[in-house]
């Protein structure tokens, strides 16, 4: 998935639900994402 695809998602979710109890886990979701995606660059060069 392109980090682009992923912010979109997030930013729609974002629109969809603005619950307080979701936040954190859509924050955390985000960043595992994020640091995922740098692992598997970093992995791959």
């Amino acid at each position: 998935m392109e980090l682009e695809q992923i912010l979109n998602i997030y930013r729609e979710v974002l629109l969809l639900g603005s619950c307080p109890s979701v936040m954190p886990m859509l924050f955390a979701w985000l960043y595992i994402d994020i640091y995922a995606y740098w692992a598997w660059c970093e992995l791959v060069q």
